[in-house]
């Protein structure tokens, strides 16, 4: 109830109305019963200067309480906008609620705090969806060790791989950012470009998104693809229409 200045001024302004209103029944009452004009005259002066004096008083203590609730607003929102960042950067749904769980028991109580309260919720449903894909990857990860997945179980797995490097993705890095292509098969290498358009041709029919890039004076003949499995199925295809030993690259460390 005394959570902010609002509630206080309608509080206060409520007493002083209902101690204006019990002074004026008081008065009138006294005019009634005949009382001294001049005793009359002295209670109204004391009411008027008690009143003037409390109010006086009360207005000064809630403005000044008000400037503190709003610097204490302020601080608020920068303790918010300083720990959002660190929570938007922060990689792994775990680790992203060991945070926000810390947040969210240190922060004053207020619509702060219930937010930080609102968005642990987020998480631990992020975190149950996260534990059911890892445990849906766990015998497709050990087949894939043996070698012997199918192509739809590879299928799977990548579906699966994907969405939990969408669950524990930092929230600062947005669709856009992400690499859409992490792996690169290079299908041929040739000193010229003319040469190269004759295996684009080849790799067309493989991905219609192949193509040509030049890297150190040569030119490369690639198709990009956004997981391992699935590079690995189209290095498979390329392995039996190429005979220049095609290999994959993750793209960040070519």
């Amino acid at each position: 109830m005394f959570q902010n200045t609002s509630t206080m001024s309608l509080l206060f302004y409520a007493v002083f109305v209902a101690i204006a209103f019990a002074g004026l029944i008081y008065v009138l009452k006294a005019v009634k019963r005949g009382v001294d004009p001049a005793k009359l005259d002295r209670v109204i002066e004391l009411f008027k200067w008690t009143i003037g004096s409390v109010a006086i008083a009360t207005v000064s203590l809630v403005v000044g309480d008000h400037f503190k609730e709003r610097d204490q607003d302020v601080d608020e929102l920068n303790y918010f906008h300083t720990y959002v960042e660190d929570v938007k950067k922060t990689e792994g749904v775990n680790e992203r609620l060991r945070l926000v769980t810390y947040l969210s028991t240190v922060a004053p109580v207020g619509p702060l705090k219930q937010a930080w309260l609102n968005y642990r919720d987020t998480v631990n449903k992020e975190l149950v969806s996260l534990m059911a894909v890892e445990k849906a990857l766990k015998p497709l990860e050990a087949k894939d060790s043996t070698g012997i997945l199918t192509p739809g179980q590879m299928q799977q797995k990548d579906s699966l791989e994907k969405k939990r490097e969408e669950l524990n993705r930092p929230i600062s890095l947005s669709d856009a950012a992400a690499v859409p292509n992490q792996y690169r098969i290079v299908l041929s290498t040739d000193e010229t470009g003319t040469a190269a358009m004759d295996e684009l041709e080849k790799a067309k029919e493989i991905n219609p998104n192949a193509e040509i890039i030049e890297k150190d004076g040569r030119f490369l003949t690639i198709i990009n693809e956004p997981s391992h499995d699935k590079a690995k199925l189209t290095l498979l295809e390329a392995q039996k229409r190429f005979n220049t030993n095609p290999f994959i690259v993750r793209r960040e460390f070519e």
